[in-house]
């Protein structure tokens, strides 16, 4: 029997419990929003990437056709002369030369047009107003080509010789249904280029790819338009040929050589305090030839700066509320385990006067369990008589078993038919000779009238009289067909009363006893 006074085991904190996990929850979701805010933050950037990236194609497509809307008038001016048309129709180079060159030089220069040509119907060159020595050379140009092939006017962006840049546009020149020959103006964008890349907040760099070039007719176009700080070897495969920020090349040059390894790379730079963004854009020529890249970097400096103010101030808040939250739980908290401690020294005094009334009990539960102790002897008497009269029980029924299965072959081996039946007349007990006499199984006909099986109305009517009387030892004879169909059989049915164990009956046993060799004999004998 113990004697320790009770006591409870030693409680945890609950403030630590609850607000250790809670903290790293709100830990872990301040990671999450800082984690989704910088997700954001790279979709927007590249999203406004993508939109500069494309109104840089449409800025520069529109200055494009500015300047090919310009070169068009001029074009079909010229193909209206009725002069030009002349010399061009009598083959006189410089009698077209004198009254084009005044034309090229007094309108044409100063829209910065740097090429007139008039070509033969078969692409050679008949003129080169701006270099009248050079003629007779076959002219293979992509802008050339479709307007011989669609008959229309064309223009295009087409690289040249000395690594510049022109913008061609050709004229199918016909009078009265005639193919003269073409029109073609030719203008250097280079200066249009250099002043497209003064984007805003955008810096841009173009290069060209050096299969398309050759280094000496590149060296030489490099001086005639005075970039003497442009150099040949910067690149392995690619020359810079404009940058809108030239101290930025340097680290502009380092990415486009990462690029070279890494194409997937993100491009990514920090200059003079400023952050950029980029991407390279392919830079194809009117023949859909890829010839160089565009690298266009945008400056997201003060998207950076917006946003980290932006989760600045947001985490800010958030541990202000969340520290806030976790004081009033902390308060919660401190409350709740006083009132626990409260709890735990009543439930300690209860404990003690439960010790107190369980010692009592342990005292009880010894008297009881000496009164037990008694009651199972007797109990176990108790079951030894139990088991020896089972055990006679069980002997009786093994008798009767036996008794029962001698009778029931008895039964089985009488050659006369046995039928018994209950004082309602159904049928209770079939042997075999009893069902080879009647057609029927006993097993579909337990349980079922007499007349399911007697068809005769007079032998059914007499057993019926027999079964309502109770009468025994009564004999009835009676005719029936044999079961082979081959002759009548006389049969003699004799009755016996079957009584309970109150001598009350209980049923009636027909014993059916063929008797057609008896009736034979006495056939016979008389």
């Amino acid at each position: 029997m113990s004697e320790a006074a009770p006591s409870l085991p030693a409680r945890q904190r609950l403030t630590l419990k609850i607000l250790l996990p809670m903290s790293f929850g709100v830990l872990i979701l301040l990671i999450l929003f800082v984690a989704i805010i910088f997700w954001s933050l790279d979709r927007e950037i590249q999203t406004n990437l993508n939109n500069k990236i494309a109104d840089i194609d449409v800025s520069f497509q529109h200055m494009l056709d500015q300047q090919v809307q310009i070169m068009r008038i001029q074009l079909e001016q010229l193909a209206q002369s009725t002069e030009l048309q002349q010399l061009m129709q009598q083959h006189d180079r410089s009698g077209l030369l004198a009254a084009a060159e005044p034309t090229f030089e007094k309108f044409l220069k100063p829209l910065q047009v740097s090429h007139l040509y008039f070509l033969n119907p078969d692409q050679t060159v008949f003129l080169r107003v701006h270099n009248p020595s050079r003629y007779g050379d076959l002219i293979t140009r992509h802008t050339l080509q479709q307007a011989v092939t669609t008959q229309k006017t064309t223009h295009g962006v087409e690289l040249g010789p000395l690594g510049t840049f022109t913008l061609r546009t050709v004229l199918p020149w016909v009078h009265n249904g005639k193919l003269l020959g073409y029109l073609e103006l030719g203008k250097e964008i280079d200066l249009l280029i250099k002043n497209f890349f003064q984007y805003n907040k955008t810096a841009l760099t173009l290069t060209i790819d050096k299969r398309f070039l050759k280094r000496e007719q590149w060296e030489i176009g490099v001086r005639m338009l005075g970039k003497n700080n442009a150099d040949w070897n910067l690149l392995p495969d690619k020359v810079v040929v404009q940058t809108s920020i030239p101290a930025m090349l340097p680290e502009i040059l380092k990415i486009l050589q990462e690029q070279q390894r890494n194409p997937d790379k993100p491009i990514e730079l920090t200059f003079a305090g400023r952050k950029y963004r980029g991407r390279l854009q392919p830079l194809s020529d009117s023949a859909h030839h890829q010839i160089g890249e565009f690298l266009v970097l945008l400056d997201v400096t003060d998207t950076l700066t917006d946003y980290m103010r932006t989760v600045s101030i947001a985490v800010f808040l958030y541990l202000l509320a969340t520290g806030g939250f976790l004081f009033f739980i902390t308060s919660i908290l401190g409350k709740t385990e006083a009132q626990l401690k409260t709890t735990d020294d009543q439930l300690v005094a209860e404990m003690t006067k439960v010790h107190k009334s369980n010692i009592q009990l342990e005292s009880e539960i010894e008297e009881r369990k000496t009164a037990e102790a008694a009651l199972s002897k007797i109990h176990d008497e108790l079951e030894e008589r139990v088991r020896e009269r089972t055990e006679q029980l069980w002997l009786s029924l093994e008798q009767t078993r036996q008794t029962r299965k001698q009778l029931t072959d008895i039964i089985t081996s009488v050659t006369d038919a046995l039928i018994v039946t209950d004082l309602d007349g159904k049928l209770q007990l079939l042997n075999p000779s009893a069902e080879q006499l009647f057609q029927c199984k006993a097993d579909d006909c337990l349980g079922q009238p007499l007349k399911n099986i007697i068809h005769d109305t007079r032998l059914l009517t007499q057993l019926e009289e027999v079964l309502q009387q109770q009468l025994t030892d009564q004999r009835i004879q009676f005719t029936q067909i044999s079961p082979d169909l081959h002759k009548p059989l006389f049969l003699q049915a004799r009755t016996s009363i079957i009584t309970d164990e109150t001598n009350k009956a209980a049923g009636m046993i027909f014993l059916i006893h063929d008797i057609s060799h008896e009736r034979e004999m006495d056939r016979m004998k008389s």
